[in-house]
């Protein structure tokens, strides 16, 4: 049996968002664990929250152009998954 060309990048689309959506809830998941352990040393008292602010500043500079380029990336092969099933 031989699959028309839409169908097989369907299979290979759908496959690859799995590994995209792992990524941007990969990323995600740890943004949001960074800045809540950095939640719960602010809200014991300590004295260095300017440090800590900095820390939060810091990890939202790395973490959100990656979240961004992720859902932007998923968001196309999404689309591009749903071009191909029209086709098929």
């Amino acid at each position: 049996m031989d699959y028309s060309i839409h169908e097989q990048k369907v299979y290979n689309n759908s496959s690859l968002i799995v590994q995209q959506k792992t990524q941007y809830e990969q990323y995600v998941q740890n943004r949001d664990e960074l800045i809540d352990l950095l939640d719960l040393f602010m809200e014991g008292g300590s004295l260095h929250n300017s440090a800590i602010l900095e820390k939060k500043a810091c990890i939202k500079i790395k973490y959100d152009p990656l979240i961004k380029e992720s859902k932007r990336i998923l968001y196309n092969s999404e689309r591009r998954l749903q071009y191909n099933l029209n086709k098929c």
